[in-house]
């Protein structure tokens, strides 16, 4: 289950303190937080139900957090292609985004420079006076043929090194 303890980074950042219980409120009515991101976002092989998401949405609503999670991972999605779809999310108008890529991209041998630049575009664009973001980088594992001191292999050792957006715990 995914858990934020009071004091965590994510907590502390986004999350204000739970409101009066009151009614349950309508989905609808639920300012959104957008989880954008490749296959560990979209839950890929997971039972429905069972992605991060889902376990985000559950743990909100336990602890009294009002927020209407949408899930938009898709299956080997890249950072490339999240520079693409960034004003697709935003139309969302989201008041959190929570960006999750990286590891397609090790996978397609995307150069690590250009990884950096389409995820700080990302985050770039989904600051807008109403939401906040925070960014989670995949670790893509070197292959046989690589070492630790190629590029790829430490990507993301120093990401993320010109956004001001925070990492999630």
């Amino acid at each position: 289950m995914c858990t934020f303890p009071a004091g965590s980074l994510f907590h502390s950042v986004f999350l204000p303190s739970p409101p009066v219980p009151h009614s349950v409120s309508l989905a609808a009515d639920r300012p959104v937080l957008v989880c954008f991101g490749d296959s560990i976002t979209a839950g890929y092989g997971l039972q429905t139900g069972q992605s991060y998401p889902d376990a985000l949405q559950r743990d909100l609503d336990a602890h009294g957090y009002h927020y209407r999670v949408n899930n938009q991972g898709a299956s080997g999605a890249t950072t490339k292609d999240a520079t693409a779809d960034i004003r697709s999310i935003l139309l969302l108008h989201p008041e959190i985004v929570i960006v999750e890529f990286g590891g397609n991209d090790g996978l397609r041998g995307l150069p690590p420079d250009q990884t950096r630049r389409n995820l700080d575009q990302v985050l770039t664009a989904s600051k807008q006076p109403t939401s906040r973001s925070c960014s989670l980088a995949s670790l893509s594992r070197p292959t046989t043929a690589q070492t630790t001191s190629t590029p790829s292999s430490r990507s993301f050792a120093t990401w993320p090194p010109n956004t001001t957006s925070p990492s999630c715990p």
